[in-house]
């Protein structure tokens, strides 16, 4: 065998929140020229700048609507606590203007968050500073070699080859949705 070296809601949203997205969003925002480095490197088109761009749009509408959401809150608590009718009316009165600025922050929070999730999930990691670089999967190192090759007394075929005679792969229906060297499995292979 040969071993191959190859290139929420909005209350408690923090970076944890990004944990679907492929790479550490604080990492990227220490150091953004490692990840533009490694896109280039892969020869992936990726604009770092507009995602961290649109990192603090969301961090700060994130910190507005926290804080109208605290004002809120304590503008609720003050309610119960005034016995004076007509501070009690000026309260609510100031309680919907700042439900409204509550609503806009989260609205604005959340088209933040929603332009940003797809430019993080096209950020690749950046290569080990071990991996070897090259052009394509021709210029792989053979890392190490474990075991003994088998020996045939046949011509054995590659897994492609076998895979498509017992129609348990879709190149075709892979290739047209994600592109290049993609395929599907399908029947007993996607039973495996």
């Amino acid at each position: 065998m040969q071993v191959n070296v190859n290139n929420t809601s909005l209350s408690r949203c923090s970076d944890s929140h990004y944990k679907d997205a492929m790479i550490d969003v604080k990492d990227l925002r220490e150091h953004p020229d490692r990840y533009r480095r490694g896109a280039e490197l892969k020869g992936v088109r990726v604009e770092i700048d507009k995602a961290l761009g649109l990192d603090r749009a969301r961090a700060e509408a994130q910190r507005g609507f926290e804080t109208a959401r605290q004002e809120q809150n304590e503008a609720s608590k003050l309610i119960g606590k005034t016995k004076d009718p007509a501070e009690k009316r000026a309260i609510i009165a100031r309680m919907t203007e700042v439900k409204a600025r509550v609503k806009e922050a989260e609205e604005n929070a959340r088209a933040a968050e929603a332009a940003l999730m797809p430019l993080l999930l096209q950020i690749p990691q950046p290569p080990d500073a071990d991996v070897p670089i090259g052009k394509d999967a021709n210029d792989n190192v053979i890392a190490r070699v474990v075991g003994e090759p088998r020996k045939f007394e046949f011509q054995p075929k590659s897994h492609i080859e076998l895979g498509q005679a017992l129609k348990l792969l879709d190149f075709e229906a892979g290739v047209k949705l994600a592109g290049s060297r993609s395929y599907f499995l399908k029947g007993l292979g996607a039973e495996l």
